[in-house]
């Protein structure tokens, strides 16, 4: 279970029409994907910094993570350092969908437990679930 102060200020977030969505990394200029906005929210509370990523032709300009190490941002998932301050067991937390763009299992691409459908809140993020959509499935099940 995810700190409820946490999971409350992140769904907030979420929620205030602030943030403006991406997809694939955590934060690109001023756009955060849904695990960019708890990242944000951790930085605001000075558990972490955002970081560029080195210069590099693979990466998008502007692309923003946050330092793990001498050198390495992590940009796509939360960073430990994150996940603890918020309390998550995994990096990228996995919620059950009742409804979503596929109507049947054959087209369905999340994977199944027990006849629900399960996928990452980045996943969701990177297949356009919008944010208001992604704090609903926060609220309900972190």
């Amino acid at each position: 279970m995810m700190h409820p102060v946490v999971k409350q200020n992140w769904v907030k977030a979420l929620r205030s029409g602030k943030y403006r969505q991406t997809d694939s990394v955590l934060r690109c200029e001023d756009s955060y994907c849904v695990l960019g906005v708890l990242t944000d929210l951790a930085v605001k509370d000075n558990v972490c910094s955002w970081s560029y990523l080195p210069r590099d032709p693979d990466y998008v300009k502007g692309v923003m993570g946050v330092e793990i190490d001498y050198d390495v941002v992590e940009s796509e998932a939360l960073p430990n350092t994150v996940r603890l301050w918020a309390e998550l067991d995994d990096p990228n937390p996995e919620v059950y969908l009742s409804e979503g763009p596929y109507t049947s299992l054959e087209e369905y691409p999340y994977k199944t437990y027990n006849g629900s459908h399960m996928s990452t809140l980045s996943r969701l993020n990177d297949d356009e679930y919008s944010f208001e959509t992604l704090a609903n499935l926060i609220e309900e099940q972190l």
